[in-house]
């Protein structure tokens, strides 16, 4: 009987050693917004300008709950203009909201190592459409 239970103990210990050696080698954290966190280069395009503009600096960062980030210097109305964004899986959605008298919202996906949103940014009454395109 104590050779049984020797072998089952034995079963057990090396099934844990090998499925604790089976994680994952990517160094992801679980956490969706790891994609769209960080430093970004945005190249910008608007109805209002019809080309591209400038490339100008976009930082993201985490907020209180799993989901959301902000985004500061959305739009390029500068580094203390922010918009908040949900975040899940790949995708990105800015809820309507107002900074600096403008009401923005957009959405976008994450693809490799960039991701492009649509967005619409409203002043008064003038809509501006456009799409930004984040990279590193």
């Amino acid at each position: 009987m104590q050779t049984d239970i020797r072998k089952i103990a034995l079963a057990i210990v090396t099934s844990l050693l090998i499925f604790s050696a089976c994680t994952p080698d990517n160094n992801t954290t679980g956490d969706d917004r790891d994609l769209f966190t960080g430093s970004w280069t945005c190249k910008d395009s608007s109805k209002s300008t019809g080309d591209v503009q400038p490339l100008y600096s976009v930082n993201i960062t985490k907020s209180g709950t799993a989901d959301t980030v902000i985004i500061y210097n959305f739009y390029n109305l500068g580094g203390n203009t922010s918009v908040m964004a949900f975040v899940s899986g790949t995708s990105i959605v800015i809820p309507s909201q107002t900074d600096d008298g403008y009401q923005m919202s957009g959405s976008g996906i994450h693809s490799n190592s960039s991701f492009t949103l649509n967005y619409a940014a409203r002043l008064g009454n003038a809509t501006d459409n456009g799409v930004a395109i984040y990279s590193r």
